[in-house]
């Protein structure tokens, strides 16, 4: 790529949740100025990666490519990619060629003019940034039908019934979530907001720790399913998939979860969203703009 062509490289990063808010912001970005989109899919998961997260974009029918090590900027030097950033910082925007999630709608970003490769980095947690191409973004952040026994049967028993995907996360700590009554509070009143406003709702727990998110719901068990069959942040799309076919949602505080309910969102669908209150820094996430107004916050 040359230095003078517009081009918008994402900075890919996080779990898959977090990597679709990335794409879809750039995306809408290089649509909008007719720019190349780059995504950076190596140097977000080099070094300090807590839960050992992997790109995975390559799972879905996305536009753009793969940028190239000049394009990644110092695949291997954080600290040069560092000091880049805090030297653009200082510059006007678009003078920039390193831009940063500011926490919540720039409209002088999402305005931007392209001019050359700028490369940005952050979380872009709203739908405020990419609503512009919707019908674009859900296409291109749907995951293929998987062909597989267990996910087509279980499409099918999602089809037969007001199917209601309900996502628990245990960030790989499942006694910071099992022993947080803030959290079971929460999915008792998310549970019953939906059932106020729903009929015979059948739920389908998603769950890095099914079981354990079984426990903690209590559930009837003939007005449940929990699929389990797809194990390891190496099939999460296909939970995505999964979810995406429901009819109504009740998310945790994820961006995966998220995701599942805006991809599979419908005219008539409920979505439920939840809002701790407390001050404690496990539960508290999301940035301003990230629950759209149409779904229902529920504190715990």
């Amino acid at each position: 790529m040359k230095n003078d062509q517009p081009a918008v490289i994402a900075r890919i990063r996080g779990g898959l949740g977090n990597q679709l808010f990335m794409y879809a912001m750039a995306r809408r970005l290089a649509h909008a100025n007719k720019a190349e989109l780059v995504l950076d899919g190596a140097t977000g998961f080099r070094g300090s990666n807590k839960y050992a997260r992997q790109y995975m974009l390559d799972r879905f029918p996305i536009a753009g490519r793969l940028a190239t090590r000049d394009e990644q900027r110092d695949p291997l030097h954080s600290l040069r990619r560092g000091l880049r950033k805090w030297w653009d910082k200082r510059k006007p925007l678009e003078q920039r060629q390193y831009i940063v999630d500011p926490g919540g709608i720039d409209k002088a970003i999402y305005d931007l003019k392209i001019v050359r490769p700028t490369t940005f980095e952050g979380y872009w947690q709203s739908e405020d940034w990419f609503n512009e191409i919707a019908a674009d973004i859900r296409a291109e952040c749907t995951p293929e039908t998987p062909t597989d026994k267990d996910n087509q049967q279980s499409a099918q028993a999602i089809e037969q019934c007001t199917a209601v995907a309900l996502h628990v996360r245990f960030f790989n700590d499942p006694s910071q979530t099992a022993q947080s009554q803030q959290v079971v509070d929460y999915y008792a009143k998310a549970i019953e907001t939906l059932r106020e406003r729903v009929a015979n709702p059948t739920f389908f727990i998603f769950s890095d720790q099914p079981e354990k998110a079984r426990e903690i719901l209590n559930l009837d068990p003939t007005e449940t399913y929990v699929i389990d069959h797809n194990s390891g942040d190496a099939n999460a799309h296909l939970d995505l998939w999964l979810m995406s076919r429901c009819q109504h949602f009740i998310t945790a505080n994820s961006t995966f979860s998220w995701w599942g309910a805006w991809l599979g969102e419908k005219p008539d669908s409920i979505v439920v969203s939840p809002v701790f209150t407390a001050a404690d820094a496990f539960l508290a996430w999301g940035l301003p703009g990230l629950i759209p107004k149409r779904w229902i916050s529920v504190g715990s």
